[in-house]
This record gives structure tokens, C-alpha cells and sequence, in this order.
């Protein structure tokens, strides 16, 4: 859900935050080695819309909450977006600006690295339009290169030009949801061989970059069970997914483990050991909305209290590396629209009371850790 270019305070009662941080102070005193390394919120300061004073401004919010990592969505369609090896004169310097100042603040960034640029598209001629269709990144970035090397090179030039500020290179976003993010025959074959293609290219830009596979909606097993049929083991240091709860509390399971928080990570941890996969989970997208025109509603006090609960019980899985709610701030001010309303603050800048939750849940060093490493995949 994170790359959705088209995303959208109440505050608590103290005995509800006082009685939510003994919670929490709880789990961390029982559990201090196990749960995630990595603790953040995702952001998309790289939209066009972000000015770069609110860029500075996202960082020190997610800072302030006490992140240690931010999730980002970095369009390989605007960065390399005339030509391979022409660097997009305004987007580079804002990627830059980003990572830099993560990591100015104390911490790193997860690079979601995907959508393909038009030159290097495997899109039909009648998406293309001779590479002057306007509506490029609505139409034509799902589909995957022609050529994989193109985005090896991409991977490459990631790692070797930020290396360790990058907590990990995450490649593609959201294989299985539908075409929504990749268009192809066989949406598991082609993202095994996007995935082999960065992996390669990350390694040798910087070897100590982790790689991470997935980035899959929901708890789909039945999709990772084809991502390891195509042979994907041996090319990922970590797997990652976003196992959504609908408006559910992440301990209350949907009617499947598919739709679920807490069985569904459990269900895909299951599914790695079967298959021989001892990485360790990246839960790089889950959260609540607070839009009043879906079923998935939940008002600003339960998004609050579903968002420490989370944190709490991924605390206790040892086998969880990162984990990154959904998202950093409201894309909009329309209250009933979905994707608008995940944000922790409002898109005014104003916290919602999650905001204040996330920043008791993610209690950790001012500065990064240090970078992890690679893991054993076969």
C-alpha cells in the first residue's frame, strides 16, 4: 500500500496513555532481546507535493517519535527517468537531502526501489505513446524492464552511492496486488527475476546493504510459495510484508490468516522454516485509517492504542528485524477517503493521538544500529 500516490486530533485521556506506556514498559522489560532492531514510520517526503522545508520537517517528526528508521518509496521512473544513466536533476538532490538528513538525525532508511522508467519498459507500445505519455506513473510504471540489468544497474548505484545510511534496499513494492505494482504474465517469475537482478546490483554497489525481498500485501503464502518455486532463495537477506488488520485490534485475527496481523505473520514465518528460509522478517507496512468512508474505520483513539498494541506484540518475535507503520502523515485533509487517513499526524502537521502512542512504543538509541548482516537463505 505504501506507494499509492494518491494517500489522505483528538487527543487521549491520561489515564489511557499512562496505562498504554506501563503496557509497553512491560513488553520491553520482558523482551529487551528479541522484536525488531529497526523501529520507524514510513514517509513519502519524496512526492512532488513535499516541499523540502517539509521534508525537514517529516524527518524531525520521525526523529521525535523516536524512530530509528523511515521507509521510502524512491521511484526508479523519476530518478532515472530520460535516459539509463541520466540522473534526474531534481529528484537525485531531494533523495539526497533525505538520507542525509536521516541520517543526521540518527537514523537509516529502507529504499523501496521500484517503477520502470519508460526507456527501459517492457510496456506495450499503446502505454508507452513513444515515451511521452503524461500519465506515465499512473499507467506505465507497473510494468517490468525489458531488460533486468537496467535495474541491477539502478540497485548498484543505490548502495554504492548512499551504502550503510540505507537500513536496506527493498525491492518493489506489492508484487501480488493484482497489477497494481507489477504487470506481467507471471507476476511471481517476474518479480524472481527483479529480485535477483537487484540483489546482484545491490551487493556489488555495497555488500553490506541488506536486501530485502517481498514487500508482499497481506500474509500471501500461496504467493511466496510461487516466489520460491521461481527460485528466489539465496537472493535476500530479509523478506518483507504488510499484514494489514483491516479495523481489527492487531491481537483480534480476521477470518483468515491472509487478513490478519498477528496469525498472519505468524503463518508466513511458518511458511519460511518449511521451506527452509531462516531470514528474518521486515514488517515494512501495517496501520489503521482513520477515513470515515470505509469499513476499515477506526477513530483516532483506537488507531492510537492498535498502533501501541502492535509494536508490543511484534516486540515479542525474535524472528522480526524492522518494523515500519503505516504512515508518517495524512495525505490529505478528506476524512473519508481510505488511503488518506493511516498518517500519525494530520497533513497539516498537527499529531493525532498515534502520534503520541508511536513515540512511547518505539523507545530506542538516539543513534542507528549498525547495519545487519546478511543472513543464510538456503
Amino acid at each position: 500500500m505504501a506507494q499509492r500516490h494518491l494517500r489522505g486530533g483528538t487527543c487521549r485521556s491520561t489515564i489511557i496513555t499512562t496505562l498504554l506506556a506501563l503496557c509497553l514498559m512491560l513488553v520491553a522489560a520482558s523482551s529487551a532481546e528479541a522484536g525488531p532492531t529497526l523501529r520507524g514510520v514510513q514517509v513519502h517526503s519524496l512526492w512532488g507535493d513535499v516541499s523540502e522545508a517539509n521534508m525537514d520537517r517529516e524527518l524531525d517528526l520521525a526523529r521525535g517519535a523516536n524512530a530509528n528508521v523511515i521507509r521510502v518509496d524512491v521511484g526508479w521512473a523519476s530518478l532515472e527517468d530520460q535516459a539509463k544513466g541520466r540522473w534526474n536533476s531534481w529528484y537525485l538532490p531531494r533523495l539526497d537531502r533525505l538520507v542525509n538528513g536521516a541520517s543526521a538525525r540518527g537514523m537509516q532508511v529502507i529504499a523501496t526501489v521500484w517503477g520502470t522508467p519508460c526507456w527501459a519498459s517492457s510496456a506495450p507500445a499503446s502505454v508507452k505513446q513513444g515515451c511521452a505519455n503524461p500519465n506515465w506513473w499512473g499507467e506505465g510504471v507497473q510494468y517490468p524492464p525489458k531488460k533486468a540489468s537496467n535495474f541491477e544497474d539502478i540497485t548498484r548505484f543505490l548502495t554504492a552511492r548512499y551504502g550503510t545510511k540505507l537500513a536496506g534496499l527493498e525491492v518493489w513494492n506489492e508484487p501480488n496486488e493484482g497489477t497494481r505494482f507489477l504487470n506481467a504474465p507471471d507476476q511471481a517469475a517476474a518479480y524472481a527475476t527483479l529480485l535477483k537482478a537487484g540483489y546482484s546490483g545491490a551487493k556489488s554497489g555495497n555488500a553490506a546493504v541488506p536486501v530485502i525481498a517481498g514487500a508482499l500485501a497481506k500474509a500471501d503464502t500461496n504467493f511466496l510459495s510461487r516466489l520460491y518455486a521461481a527460485g528466489i532463495k539465496g537472493y535476500y537477506d530479509g523478506l518483507s510484508i504488510h499484514p494489514y488488520n483491516e479495523w481489527r485490534a492487531p491481537t483480534v485475527d480476521g477470518s483468515d490468516t491472509l487478513n490478519s496481523f498477528k496469525s498472519g505473520i505468524a503463518s508466513v514465518h511458518a511458511a519460511q522454516l518449511a521451506a527452509g528460509d531462516n531470514t528474518p522478517l521486515w514488517i515494512t507496512e501495517f496501520g489503521w485509517t482513520t477515513a470515515t468512508g470505509t469499513n476499515w474505520h477506526v477513530d483516532a483513539t483506537q488507531q492510537a492504542d492498535y498502533t501501541g498494541q502492535a509494536f508490543g506484540l511484534l516486540a515479542s518475535l525474535d524472528y522480526v528485524n524492522a518494523a515500519t507503520v503505516y504512515e508518517l502523515r495524512d495525505r490529505s485533509n478528506a476524512p473519508a477517503d481510505f488511503e488518506s487517513n493511516f498518517g500519525m499526524v494530520t497533513s497539516d502537521y498537527a499529531p493525532k493521538p498515534a502520534y503520541e502512542a508511536l513515540k512511547t512504543a518505539l523507545t530506542l538509541p538516539t543513534t542507528a544500529p549498525a547495519p545487519l548482516a546478511a543472513a543464510v537463505t538456503g
